[in-house]
């Protein structure tokens, strides 16, 4: 039916860093839940998601860090979810991946300690990534 949110980021340091129009309690990638795929990656944020779609491997990301609704965790059903949890904010990205852990069946976490899965992908590269991952 088209759009149903849009959401903005600034490129330096103003806040608020994000903006947004419309609702955004949606995910983002979800064809790849349309497959079957037995382990889904999640991200916060649309930056780490495209980050690990790069790598070419199935991944599903929120909006945002209060993004996560327990109705999401019947869409992973039967899989195995692993969370890649930011870890360069204020302990939001460890309380999220402990709220998906609560509400999702078969979940791991790895938590990115000072920073977030692009921020990972920028410093360390893509190999140190998959090797992050556990797919090296």
């Amino acid at each position: 039916t088209g759009p149903v949110a849009i959401q903005y980021r600034t490129i330096d340091d103003r806040e608020p860093r994000f903006l947004s129009k419309g609702t955004v309690k949606r995910l983002y990638n979800p064809s790849v839940l349309l497959e079957p795929h037995r382990v889904v990656y999640l991200c916060e944020g649309p930056v780490d998601t495209m980050t690990v779609a790069c790598l070419d491997l199935p991944v599903v990301g929120l909006p945002g860090v209060t993004q996560w609704s327990p109705v999401f965790a019947r869409a992973f059903r039967n899989r195995k979810v692993v969370v890649l949890a930011d870890g360069d904010d204020h302990g939001e990205g460890k309380g999220l991946a402990e709220q998906i852990l609560g509400d999702v069946e078969e979940c791991d976490v790895i938590l990115f300690e000072g920073e977030d899965v692009n921020s990972f992908w920028m410093k360390h590269g893509p190999d140190a990534l998959r090797e992050k991952l556990g797919i090296g």
